[in-house]
């Protein structure tokens, strides 16, 4: 049973939430392996085989085989492979999962996630990560069919996030300022193949372009413009791995002038180009 409390007297509409990137994965190596990341994924990585040694906001953990770490986020972390003394080697399985509420809010973000889960608690999330290693290659119901049965797996890690630990403080806050904000981000949604400019958005929400900004920096932290590029990139995502589009129609699907200009901007946003990032998505991809 879930540990948290009602968040709230608002309604979130099923298009509320949305999976923007998942990537799963496989480690293996026979020597100490030392490497340092931020991501912008909640990074969940179990041990096989051998032992991590996380370094994460001053602390120092160490991950047996058969438990995880959970790295939120945009957080600095250091990883440390060490192989088992007995067998020479050191294996794990990763997954790093981004999900948002309206294409601003780190889901996992609002839950107080625990650097370390012990083998019983890692073990239902370790095995939906299995479940997607071990996946076949999209069969005639093509790259749709296997979209949607990413998808169902991604939220079900989300749904297990969620029972494993509370709510953050502001997270109420934070999802109460967004729902606010909820018709205007219905409009922007419903026209990301248009010119969004701000005096449009500014139309949608009734306020002046000047006070619109405002209230974005104030209750998202981020520049109107700034959130249409997040909404255009998460459609873009979904639109190379869910449907047959050439990245041409997916960059004009998704409000972007030139598929130069789009390929430039998606490379910026998670360092590998369109069709690269497609490949990538396909289950199976091994680190």
């Amino acid at each position: 049973m879930s540990k948290n409390p009602d968040i709230g007297n608002f309604q979130l509409r099923d298009d509320a939430v949305a999976i923007d990137r998942l990537f799963v994965g496989r480690f293996r190596t026979t020597a100490p392996v030392t490497h340092r990341k931020t991501v912008g994924e909640t990074i969940l990585a179990q041990v096989l085989r051998g032992r991590y040694e996380i370094g994460c906001r001053r602390e120092r953990t160490l991950i047996a085989p058969g438990e995880m770490v959970l790295v939120p986020a945009g957080v600095p972390v250091k990883f440390v492979h060490h192989p088992d003394p007995a067998g020479g080697v050191m294996e794990a399985r990763w997954m790093h999962l981004h999900a948002t509420v309206f294409g601003v809010v780190d889901l996992p973000g609002l839950y107080r996630l625990p650097l370390r889960l012990d083998r019983r608690r890692a073990a239902p999330l370790g095995r939906v990560i299995g479940e997607l290693l071990r996946a076949p290659r999209p069969g005639p119901a093509g790259a749709l069919h296997q979209a949607m049965w990413r998808n169902e797996l991604g939220f079900k890690v989300l749904r297990l996030l969620s029972e494993l630990a509370p709510l953050q403080p502001a997270a109420r806050e934070s999802l109460g300022r967004s729902v606010g904000l909820a018709p205007l981000f219905r409009e922007i949604r419903a026209h990301l193949a248009e010119s969004l400019e701000i005096r449009r958005l500014a139309g949608w929400a009734g306020l002046s372009p000047s006070r619109l900004h405002a209230v974005f920096q104030t209750q998202l932290g981020v520049t109107p413009m700034a959130y249409v590029k997040r909404l255009r990139l998460a459609e873009a995502r979904r639109l190379l791995v869910g449907t047959g589009l050439s990245v041409k129609q997916v960059a004009a699907a998704t409000g972007f002038s030139c598929p130069f200009h789009f390929s430039r901007v998606f490379k910026a946003e998670t360092w590998t180009s369109p069709s690269v990032y497609r490949g990538q998505m396909q289950p199976g991809v091994t680190d």
